[in-house]
């Protein structure tokens, strides 16, 4: 089997092709200025040139969908949704935190993969290793440092590990564990992971039409947060007359 995937969920964005046995190409980019769309398409035929492919010999789309950088998870998912119906390919989405923690490896142990959110806070969800299979114990969710490390306080006793741009933004705030909890700060999300974690899918039999793959953005976007300012004033005035 042939799968491309993308991440796009960080300002490192990056592309990957995944066959049978193992990678067969990677490419990272900064998502940097205008024309994101634009640069994840060169990115993707770039790499399908690389490998001496054609899309028309992909046979799975894989694609994050956040949560992360509103921007890049919005371009990822509308920019693959465009190539699974131009294709005809079959498209599945996956959560940028779990693409990570499935990427970690840990066997046994509870991995909080952490992206920074801005406002003081981190995009993180909870996942439990246990003999090479992954548990959800969370929601992919926005918390500030202090309700994650509230949340983890019930998990004591299980090896830990925190890892991610999140951590090392507010690594200062997660140093309350000391040296008891593992703290990797350089892993972040790549296509490889988002990939990989869709071909196990993909081959335990999960479809999805490509319409139902949507962003997760976790929280509102500036642009509904000031809408939705601008509308709770209007009602407000319009009670008040």
């Amino acid at each position: 089997m042939l799968v491309l995937a993308a991440e796009t969920s960080t300002l490192l964005g990056s592309v990957v092709l995944l066959g049978d046995d193992g990678t067969m190409g990677e490419i990272r980019f900064q998502q940097v200025g205008q024309g994101h769309s634009e640069m994840l398409l060169f990115m993707v035929d770039r790499l399908l040139g690389l490998a001496d492919k054609k899309i028309s010999d992909v046979e799975l789309l894989v694609v994050s969908a956040g949560p992360g950088s509103f921007t890049g998870v919005r371009i990822g998912v509308v920019t693959f949704r465009t190539l699974a119906w131009i294709n005809e390919i079959p498209l599945l989405s996956v959560s940028s935190l779990e693409a990570m923690a499935a990427s970690f490896g840990l066997e046994t142990g509870v991995m909080v993969p952490l992206l920074d959110a801005h406002k003081k806070e981190v995009y993180t969800a909870v996942f439990r290793g246990s003999g090479g299979k992954l548990e959800r114990l969370t929601e992919d969710c926005v918390l500030s440092p202090a309700r994650v490390i509230q949340q983890l306080r019930d998990l004591s006793g299980e090896p830990l590990v925190l890892f991610g741009p999140g951590l090392r933004r507010y690594r200062e705030s997660f140093d309350v564990f000391g040296r008891n909890v593992l703290k990797v700060s350089g892993l972040t999300a790549s296509a490889v992971g988002v990939g990989r974690l869709g071909m196990e899918r993909f081959e335990r039999g999960e479809r999805s039409h490509r319409a139902a793959v949507v962003p997760n953005y976790v929280r509102k976007s500036e642009a509904e947060l000031n809408w939705l300012s601008r509308t709770s004033v209007a009602l407000a005035m319009e009670k008040e007359s």
